[in-house]
This record gives C-alpha cells, structure tokens and sequence, in this order.
C-alpha cells in the first residue's frame, strides 16, 4: 500500500481496506457468522464489556496493520485510530468512556522497537474525545514473546498473558475505560487487562481494536 501523505492511503488501497461490517461479537468485536458472542468469549469469557473493531484481520489490513506494528510505519496511527473510533460511535460506545488506556509493552520490546503502537493509537482516541490517557494504568514486567507472532493456541496465549500483566499505581473508582490494542486474535490479552482493570476500580471495560481475527 502507498501512502499520499502520513496516515493517508491512496484511493486505491482505501478501496481495499473497508471497514468491518456485519453482525460483529458484543464483547470484543470480532465479525461473527451469526449473533451472539464469538467462540472465544463463549469458552474463554468475554473479552470485555463491550467491544468495537475498525478491521478484519486479513487482506490489505493485515498487511498494513503488520506494516504499522513491526516496519516503524507510525503514519498510519491516524487511519487505525480514526477508524477505532469510527467503530466505537457506530456501537454507540463512545458517550460512555471516561478515560482511555492502552495495552502496555514491555520496557525491553519498546526499546527495540521504538514506540508502543498501542499506545500511540490510545493517546489519539483520547485527544479526540476530549478524555484522560491513562498510559500508566497497567505494567508489563514480564517479557514473553510477541503474541502476534508466536502461534501459540489459545490456553498458552492466556496463560502468558496472566503472568505478564500487572497493575500500575493508579485507581479507577467507577470509571468506565476504553483499553486499546492494536490486533485482537484469541482475546487472551485483553481479558487479563480487563481483570485487572476491574480490580482498579472500573465499573466497565469497553474495548477497542484496529483489526480483529474474525471467527
């Protein structure tokens, strides 16, 4: 994909790259066969109180979503992130969060990469919206491998994301938190940040991701 300007694709690839439509799960998002919760949330729990995502995780997004994530391509924070919130409004979420917090990286793999693409979408929605980005609500002290690349199934991606996660030195009595993660496959991570979330405070968790595995 060519890019116009920073973030902006040509007509061409905006063509390729529509955003998900359809019957989509309630609690993370992903685009499901029929109505109701994704297979995911049915055996593993919901994700997440609420869920929204821009994407599907194949073709001309996954590309690009890998692209931004692994290849420094940080211009494109702006199309995932407006199309995060574009999803967001079209769920009718958007009204109820009171603040935004991405899904932390470890120290060790922000160095290497540079940034936290989590991050840098969750720092644009709240700017948007006009809420508090929370960047260090949660902590991730362990260091495990990229989820994204690992291929790993799902009991070993939830038991890496419960020992990888913790909470940071804040609290969030009665708030409604929008977390942020860029690709959303087994939904191991967010239901950790969730738990932990709740255990902070939040009164609900609404989650939002630029591409979703669809079931």
């Amino acid at each position: 994909a060519e890019l116009d300007a920073p973030g902006v694709l040509c007509g061409e690839c905006a063509e390729e790259l529509p955003l998900r439509s359809g019957p989509a799960c309630p609690c993370c998002g992903r685009s499901v066969a029929g109505k109701g919760r994704c297979r995911m949330c049915r055996e593993y729990g919901p994700a997440a109180d609420a869920g929204a995502a821009a994407y599907d995780y194949d073709g001309q997004a996954k590309r690009l979503i890998l692209a931004y994530k692994f290849n420094d391509r940080t211009g494109l924070r702006e199309l995932f992130a407006h199309s995060m919130l574009e999803a967001l409004r079209d769920a009718g979420l958007v009204d109820e969060i009171d603040c935004v917090v991405p899904v932390p990286m470890h120290w060790l793999r922000k160095f290497t990469r540079g940034y936290n693409q989590s991050a840098l979408l969750a720092s644009w929605i709240a700017r948007d919206i006009g809420k508090p980005y929370l960047g260090s609500v949660l902590t991730r002290p362990v260091y495990t491998r990229e989820s994204s690349r690992s291929g790993g199934g799902p009991e070993e991606r939830h038991r890496s994301a419960r020992k990888s996660y913790r909470a940071g030195r804040v609290t969030l009595p009665g708030r409604t938190v929008l977390l942020v993660d860029d690709i959303l496959t087994t939904g191991a991570t967010l239901r950790t940040c969730v738990t932990i979330l709740k255990r902070m405070g939040a009164r609900k968790v609404i989650c939002a991701v630029a591409a979703a595995v669809p079931e």
